[in-house]
């Protein structure tokens, strides 16, 4: 059976392509954007973390939760800004949930 990174490459080669991605990983990429980004990531963290701990999934394994690590991140650099969930982060939370 091949490995996790084996059967995930395809799709990471694809996600590496998408214009976001070359910003984010061409660090060249403004505070307000990132902040964005991390605040979306946030509220998907949140959502599948929540699902998974009441479902008994990261019993154990606790240590890989990060949304608070993401939304302190977040915190960090925006300070005081105010950013709006992206409506595929808001239906994405939605279907989680």
């Amino acid at each position: 059976m091949s490995n996790l990174k084996e059967l995930t490459m395809d799709h990471h080669r694809s996600a590496e392509r998408c214009g976001f991605v070359k910003v984010l990983l061409g660090g060249n990429i403004s505070n307000e954007l990132y902040g964005t980004f991390l605040i979306n990531q946030y509220h998907k963290y949140t959502a599948l973390e929540n699902l998974a701990m009441s479902k008994g999934l990261l019993d154990g394994i606790e240590s890989i939760v990060r949304a608070d690590k993401i939304l302190a991140d977040a915190t960090e650099l925006l300070l005081h800004t105010n950013i709006d969930l992206l409506e595929s982060t808001s239906k994405y939370v939605e279907h989680i949930q």
